[in-house]
């Protein structure tokens, strides 16, 4: 797999460049090695890969391969999240949950979030759940935290299960869409 990826990405194949930038960054098929994750992730970056972008993003925020830089990983993000790519949209929401790279704003947080959870990723719609349940970003509403914390547990998200366990018995009484 690694050989085929390697030759397209030589001929300079960004999917085939994001691919191998990610068998290196894990490991897979590959001595996990983060300067040529960095490398291969960088030449599909640069022809707009959201893959390679979000890839990229996340060695800037952790600091494999590179030196640590957050502006730089929410700003890989963003362009990684405005093409659609919903882990893309998940990371900046954490960005401007947390402020890391970018101002603290729990409303954009809850912007992308809901982004996310809206193509589906079971941790976007308890990160979802948890802002409505607790008012971070938005008016606190219940309602809308069961209805998120659902969604993520009916894809097997023990935490999400958690929490609509904690609002017992209240949640009952929410009903399913």
């Amino acid at each position: 797999m690694v050989k085929w990826f390697r030759k397209a990405a030589e001929q300079g194949d960004a999917i085939a460049q994001s691919e191998l930038g990610y068998c290196y960054q894990n490991g897979v098929g590959v001595q996990q090695d983060y300067a040529e994750a960095v490398r291969w992730y960088c030449k599909a970056a640069e022809q707009g890969s959201a893959l390679a972008q979000n890839g990229l993003g996340n060695c800037c925020l952790s600091g494999w391969g590179v030196p640590q830089d957050h502006a730089e990983a929410a700003r890989l993000f963003y362009l990684a999240a405005e093409q659609g790519l919903v882990l893309a949209q998940y990371n900046l929401a954490r960005c401007y949950d947390e402020g890391i790279g970018v101002p603290q704003n729990p409303a954009e947080a809850v912007r992308r979030f809901h982004q996310a959870a809206e193509q589906g990723l079971a941790q976007a719609q308890l990160d979802l759940g948890w802002c409505y349940q607790n008012g971070r970003g938005v008016p606190r509403n219940l309602e809308e935290a069961v209805r998120w914390y659902r969604k993520a547990a009916q894809q097997g998200n023990s935490n999400a299960q958690e929490n609509l366990n904690a609002l017992h018995p209240w949640w009952r009484n929410v009903p399913d869409e």
